[in-house]
């Protein structure tokens, strides 16, 4: 039977075959141990985050880019997944939206929920085509919304209230929490939006895990502190100009923060049974 790995004491994780035998073979425990398991894909520059939960059901956030679509669908099919529950977009950039045509020309998919009306953006026409004559919910989500498909688990949207003018300060920005294990998944928000939602939060943005908001890019000591994360990842590849930025790796290492990377680990999974939570990664073993 496969163990978990100790949070302090990580072993050295798997070749690429074995870790994707683990990983089914994690989605077939998670029914019988009440775990949560959280898949931080590695799609390159962009992001996708699939989350099985207790009760069965998933959601998938965000889809990468198109050129990594195939890359995405593999994935899913190596989870032996029948349908998708929930695929939320948080915004309609190509590195969040792009792979979002090819899953739904793949899978069964019960909702998509959005930031926006999507009918009236143009980006998201070829969905829209694709989920033609499909039994698709769509749904717009803001600020205090709460997402209540799924059993024994807690989903709040922290941003935004409406959109703004920029559209990854539009990013949908959306808190998880499973008995006492909470994940804070930030979409690309900029540092103004951390400062707005620490403002409006405060303390209730504590939580054990963040998504790191814009790949690395948006620095906000004051954002980091007050989620005191045990542990912070950050979906990203090759891209034009750097990213994350030293800057903000500095921030996190002076905080003591462990922060990995899906461009130097691969997809990273996290697993929780809702009181302590663990971590394996694809490609090589985690310092």
């Amino acid at each position: 039977m496969f163990g978990l790995i100790n949070f302090k004491k990580i072993k050295p994780v798997l070749d690429c075959w074995l870790f994707l035998f683990l990983i089914a073979l994690c989605g077939c425990c998670a029914a019988v141990n009440n775990d949560l398991s959280v898949h931080f894909i590695d799609v390159g520059y962009g992001d996708s985050i699939l989350i099985d939960f207790p009760d069965g059901k998933n959601m998938l956030i965000d889809t990468g880019t198109e050129e990594k679509s195939g890359k995405l669908v593999e994935y899913l099919a190596s989870r032996k997944l029948e349908k998708i529950d929930v695929v939320l977009i948080t915004h309609d950039h190509p590195d969040h939206l792009g792979g979002l045509s090819a899953v739904v020309e793949k899978y069964k998919i019960g909702a998509i929920i959005t930031n926006e009306d999507i009918s009236k953006n143009k980006n998201y026409a070829l969905v829209l085509e694709s989920a033609k004559g499909k039994d698709i919910k769509f749904q717009v989500l803001h600020r205090g919304d709460r997402i209540d498909e799924f059993k024994s688990v807690k989903i709040e949207v922290l941003h935004p209230d409406k959109l703004r003018e920029s559209v990854n300060d539009s990013s949908m920005a959306i808190k998880l929490k499973y008995r006492s294990v909470s994940f804070l998944f930030a979409a690309d928000i900029g540092p103004d939006i951390c400062t707005e939602i620490v403002g409006i939060y405060g303390q209730k943005l504590k939580s054990d895990v963040l998504k790191v908001p814009w790949h690395g890019k948006t620095k906000s000591v004051d954002f980091i502190n007050t989620i005191v994360p045990k542990l912070a990842i950050i979906s990203v590849g090759p891209y034009k100009w750097p990213a994350p930025s030293q800057e903000v790796l500095d921030d996190y290492k002076k905080l003591k923060i462990p922060v990995l990377r899906t461009d130097e680990l691969g997809t990273i999974v996290v697993k929780t049974d809702g009181r302590s939570f663990s971590f394996f990664s694809q490609k090589k073993a985690v310092q």
